[in-house]
Order: structure tokens, then sequence, then C-alpha cells
């Protein structure tokens, strides 16, 4: 899998899938002529006069910051943090469809459906009691022992990816298919704590966290209609996936009391989709839309850790087997619109514009798992040479900025300082994203 899955676009779904529908911002339910149909609508396979070969890859580069201050009247324990990760994330496909007979179509594609995460390194924090270093670790430092102040580094990744085969049924002028979904996924979290100068971690804190792989099955039924020779509806329904991210954590190292790796099991949902679009085409001319809906808030509120062992301390200090995050993600309504230009023969031109309000609510913001981005558009050009269709695409993610709520965990998480020491509205925090994406991608013609 790819290191870096910082920047999805429609929360941790990407807005497209395949160059051609980049260059489009996505909007492709009632388009079809890829193999990334299977994915988008399953009854749109097949529409080419002819078999086709696709591949491709796109490259997501996305800049993250986070920012944070904790202001207190002891000196000792003003803090304020501005840091900025870069992620660059390759996202190979491929696939091959066609039809099988007059009525009957197929295919199979392999890619990868999305994902997210985040990392950042050497952000300054107080001790989680508001003590010395060496109070809080009860073993010698060498550095900065007789201060209050570590530092802390963050680091999660999840990613999502599918082997899809496909069918579809053509009648007249009704297109209906299905797409049985294999899926993969695998998930990594870590947090770790070190001295001042960021040269040592401190024994006995932190935890670490990597899932076994995990499998799962979902699917996707499309419809699609002929009005005229020109003007096509479709719909597509995307079924959740469910992963079981077992795994296991380590936490505290160096800690006798947790010497060993516990087992733990977590759940983790992607979310149902319903998309409706509409495609016309006259001569040199396509235009496409789309609007749909993402179910986050039925699948996705809570993240749930179950330990076999009580190695989780909370920041009221008792012990627990269960790491609660709360991402409280909502839902998400989405709007897509494409154009697509023959300028000549063999070459052609797109764009497109994509809108989906960010999945994230104020009282999910943390540096762990935030997709922030709104407003995506999209430029895409398609040269055609016999048999070959050479297509790229840019998208670009237009810089958003949110603000954590001051009741959210990661919030809380460093108010507390204590049982009978909260501290609640002296710590703020907040995370902006912008991303890029570079797409291409090779079309053959199977004759």
């Amino acid at each position: 899998m790819p290191s870096g899955w910082l920047y999805a676009g429609n929360g941790m779904y990407m807005i497209s899938y395949g160059a051609r529908y980049g260059g489009m911002a996505g909007a492709a339910t009632a388009l079809g002529g890829s193999v990334m149909d299977l994915h988008t609508n399953p009854a749109l396979l097949g529409l080419n006069a002819e078999p086709i070969f696709e591949g491709g890859f796109r490259i997501n580069y996305a800049q993250n910051e986070y920012r944070d201050q904790f202001i207190d009247s002891d000196p000792l324990l003003n803090y304020a943090n501005h840091k900025t990760d870069y992620t660059v994330a390759p996202l190979p496909y491929l696939g091959v469809a066609g039809r099988l007979n007059d009525a009957l179509a197929g295919g199979l594609a392999l890619y990868l459906v999305g994902g997210g995460g985040g990392q950042f390194t050497d952000i300054i924090r107080n001790t989680p009691r508001g003590t010395t270093v060496q109070e809080f670790t009860g073993y010698p430092v060498p550095i900065g022992s007789d201060i209050k102040q570590i530092r802390e580094n963050v680091f999660a990744r999840m990613a999502h990816a599918r082997l899809a085969p496909g069918l579809a049924v053509h009648l007249g002028d009704w297109h209906v298919g299905v797409t049985l979904a294999g899926a993969f996924g695998k998930m990594e979290m870590r947090r770790t704590l070190s001295d001042i100068t960021g040269s040592g971690e401190l024994p006995g804190q932190g935890l670490r966290y990597k899932s076994d792989p995990a499998y799962a099955l979902s699917a996707v039924i499309g419809i699609a209609y002929d009005v005229t020779e020109s003007l096509r509806l479709g719909y597509s329904y995307s079924a959740p996936t469910v992963f079981h991210m077992d795994g296991h954590m380590s936490v505290n190292a160096g800690d006798p009391r947790f010497y060993h790796a516990t087992g733990v099991s977590m759940r983790m949902s992607w979310p149902e989709t319903h998309r409706a679009g509409i495609a016309w085409s006259e001569e040199r001319w396509t235009i496409s839309a789309d609007v749909g809906y993402i179910n986050w808030s039925s699948y996705l509120r809570t993240v749930k850790f179950e330990l076999e062992d009580s190695f989780i301390e909370t920041p009221f200090g008792f012990y627990s087997n269960t790491l609660l995050m709360n991402l409280y993600l909502r839902d998400q309504a989405l709007f897509a619109i494409g154009l697509e230009y023959e300028l000549t023969e063999g070459l052609t031109v797109r764009c497109g514009y994509n809108y989906t309000r960010a999945n994230l609510e104020s009282a999910g913001v943390n540096p762990l798992f935030a997709v922030l981005t709104e407003h995506h558009a999209a430029l895409g050009l398609g040269i055609q040479s016999g048999v070959y269709m050479l297509d790229f695409a840019v998208e670009y993610a237009f810089p958003n900025r949110m603000r954590g709520a001051d009741t959210s965990n990661w919030d809380i998480g460093h108010d507390v300082y204590g049982p009978g020491d909260i501290r609640l509205l002296q710590f703020e925090h907040e995370r902006s994203m912008q991303a890029i994406a570079f797409i291409m991608g090779v079309t053959m013609r199977l004759n």
C-alpha cells in the first residue's frame, strides 16, 4: 500500500475514479465508457462498441496544517504550535470491460477506493499532569527533566482497495448492472511522546496500533435509461463496506506493567452512497452532472478499540480496555458537473467542478483524521491515436480551515490535568487542508 494516504476528497472517498472522469470532476453516473463504471455505475458497462482495457494512476499531493495553543496563568505551561505536513500518494487502477453478447456485458477492475490519515511531529505539549518530566515519567531523563513540557508525535494511515467484477444487462433503452467487490483494508496509528529536544522517546508513554489485513464484501447496483440517443439518466447505490480491523496495540512502551502488545478488536465501516446523474452528448459536446448523498453519520461517528487488557489510561487517571475516537462525521450531499468538448478529431478537452460540504464537525477536528476540502475544480485532456486513448486530468481542492470545538476529544485530552484540574477554555486547535491530484490513464480498444 502507498505510504501517503492523507487526501481523498468526498470524505474518505475520492471525487473521481479514472482519468477521463477526473477531468470532469467525477460527474460520471450517467456518462459511461470507462472500466471505472464498475465503481461509479455498473449499468454503463459495455456501452463501448469494442471491449476496452484501461489502466492508470493518480498522484495525490496534500498539504495539511495543524495549529494549537495553550494559555495558562503559569507561563511555564504556555505553548503554541504550527505544523505543516506534506503527503504524496500514488494510487493505481486497471481493468477490462466489454460486451459478452448483445444483451450482456462484464468487467473487472482493481483500484484504490480512498483513505485518510495524518502525521505531525514535535508538537509542544505539557506533561499530562503539568508536572516536571522527571515526575511525570518516573525515570531519569538526560535533558529537560526539570521542565514541564514535552514533544508529541502523531501518525495515522488507513487504506481501502477493491477487486471488483461486475455484470450489466442491456435491454433496449434500459441498462441494469451490479458489481460485487472484494475489499481490502488496513490501518495503522501511533502516538508517542519525547523529551523537549525531540531527541529521545520517553519511556512508559504513548501507544502503537497496527491492524491485521482486513477483508470485506461490498456491492454497487446501478441503473440507466436512454431517454434519447443524446440524453441518458443514471442512478447507482454503493453498499456499506464493513471492515473488522482487529490487530495489536502496544501501550506505554518501556513500562514493565505493559510489557506486551495486547490484542485489539475494531470495526470500521465505509458508508453507503447514493448518486443520480444526467448526461447529454451532441456532436462535439458532452455535459454530465451528478448529485449524491453519503451516509457517514450512520456508519462512522465513533471508532471503538476494545483491548484484551485494561491498558488505556484515561485523562482522569483510571485504566480501561476501551479507546474511543469520536470522529463526529456528518452526512454529505454532493454536486458535480463536467464538460467535454472535442476540439479536433483525436483531441478532447474537459473541465469540471465538484462540491461537497466537509463531513467533519468541529467536535471531530484532530491531527489524525480529517478531510476538510469542499470545493474542487478539474481540468482534463484526451488524446486519441488509433486504438489508444491517453487521458490526463488535474484536480485541485481549494484550501479549507476548521476550528476544533472546546468539547472535542482532542481538546479535552489536552485540557485535563487531573481529576480536579480541568482547564477547558485554555486550549484551542484547528486544521486546514488543500490538495492537488494529477491523473493519467491509457485506454486500449481490444478488437
